[in-house]
C-alpha cells in the first residue's frame, strides 16, 4: 500500500461496523489523544548496501570500534564483553565521544581505566 497508513489499515471496516465499532471515530479518538502516526520516511541509503532481515547497518567507525573492542579481548584471552567496547568506544578519534568528554571535563584515558577497573 502506498501512502500513509491508517490506525485500522488491513482490518475490515464493515466487520467492525457490524458490531458498533467506527473505525474513524476510534483513529480520530487516538490521533486526539497521541497525536498522529509518524509518517514513515522512505529507507535510503549511501552506497549500495544490502540490508538483511535482522541485521542493523554498521557505519565504518562503529565498524572500527567493534574491531577495537575484538582485538582486546583477545589479547586478554578473553570473549568481548561490555567493558571492551566502552572503552572501545571512549577511545574513538571523532565522532560525538570527545567533544562530550571535553564538555564533561574528563579525559579519554582516564575513563578507559575507569571502566576497565570495574569489569
Amino acid at each position: 500500500m502506498n501512502g500513509p497508513r491508517g490506525v485500522f489499515d488491513g482490518i475490515d471496516a464493515e466487520a467492525l461496523a457490524a458490531i458498533g465499532i467506527d473505525p474513524q471515530a476510534v483513529g480520530d479518538a487516538v490521533e486526539a489523544d497521541l497525536g498522529p502516526a509518524p509518517v514513515a520516511r522512505p529507507q535510503t541509503w549511501r552506497r549500495r548496501r544490502v540490508r538483511l532481515p535482522g541485521h542493523l547497518p554498521v557505519t565504518r567507525r562503529a565498524q572500527s570500534c567493534l574491531d577495537i573492542a575484538v582485538k582486546d579481548a583477545e589479547r586478554g584471552g578473553t570473549r568481548v564483553a561490555e567493558y571492551h567496547i566502552g572503552v572501545a568506544v571512549v577511545g574513538a578519534d571523532g565522532g560525538l565521544v570527545p567533544p562530550i568528554l571535553a564538555a564533561l571535563g574528563v579525559s579519554s584515558p582516564q575513563l578507559r581505566t575507569a571502566i576497565r577497573a570495574r569489569r
